[in-house]
């Protein structure tokens, strides 16, 4: 009975699939009729069924789907007979589409901000985040902070940049920032370092602050105490370098000459952390 009933689940869902909706009826009611008439066998045992519920016992639950984004779900259930009858069965056919679509837009949601986040913060926060809230953060400063020995740090602003913001119009500043600090992100993967913060014209990158290579889940993680300042100060140095020669490729909004930036470094030991309950 129970492959019979699989079977007919897989042709309706078949049908449906298919999108007539014509079969797809049929096959419905083709259904029910099999299930009725295949309780036969079934009845000799209702007498050890319950008295006192109407649902003598639920039959498995099946999902199906068909092309167009249409889900649906069908829920089977063993109805008590009344002396002398047949045991019917009970089928209710629900189209979950706009639930699944709900679900599906959600996880993807989900998913994207995860990625973002990844590439903010090392997985220790992103895991106390996911637990908690950024409600509790002040309360667990602590427990969050990181040393590091031995880090890098570089600065970079760029020359004029206060006169060209006053003279352009903000969607051309904006315009301007993104495609100058698009740039300067692909550095980052190239040259191993990571991207601390932008403020305004300010880019702001940190060697020795990560581990060059991520957990088993894909996420960064904290550097150890075995990273040597030498070779992260060495990738920063190499970083700044690229940095220089890519923004002479492009052009201030206000004169049209190629961008100038100044870069300072400094190396010594930092601490890292979440403070405050807001993410920036």
């Amino acid at each position: 009975n129970e492959l019979k009933t699989k079977s007919l689940l897989r042709s309706l869902a078949q049908q449906a699939q298919a999108g007539d909706d014509n079969k797809a009826h049929s096959s419905k009611k083709e259904l029910v009729r099999s299930l009725t008439a295949e309780t036969d066998e079934m009845s000799t045992d209702k007498a050890s069924r319950s008295a006192s519920s109407n649902l003598a016992e639920p039959a498995p639950t099946e999902s199906m789907g068909r092309n167009g984004g249409q889900s649906f779900d069908v829920m089977l259930s063993l109805l008590k007979p009344a002396d002398g009858e047949r045991s019917p069965f009970l089928v209710v056919i629900s189209n979950i589409s706009n639930h699944s679509r709900a679900r599906a837009t959600l996880s993807a949601l989900a998913e994207s901000q995860l990625e973002l986040l990844s590439g903010i913060m090392p997985q220790h926060a992103i895991q106390f985040l996911a637990l908690q809230s950024t409600a509790a953060v002040p309360q667990h400063v602590g427990q969050l902070a990181r040393a590091h020995k031995g880090v890098t740090l570089l600065f970079m602003d760029i020359v004029g940049f206060t006169q060209m913001s006053k003279a352009v119009e903000p969607q051309e500043v904006m315009i301007f920032l993104n495609t100058l600090f698009s740039l300067f992100d692909q550095l980052t993967n190239m040259h191993g370092v990571h991207k601390v913060e932008t403020a305004g014209d300010c880019y702001i990158v940190g060697g020795g602050i990560m581990s060059p290579q991520p957990s088993s889940d894909g996420f960064q993680v904290v550097a150890e105490d075995d990273v040597d300042p030498a070779v992260s100060a060495r990738q920063v140095m190499e970083f700044a370098k690229a940095m220089l020669e890519v923004a002479g490729q492009v052009k201030m909004p206000d004169t049209h000459q190629p961008v100038r930036i100044r870069v300072g470094l400094h190396t010594g030991n930092v601490v890292s952390g979440l403070i405050g309950s807001k993410l920036p």
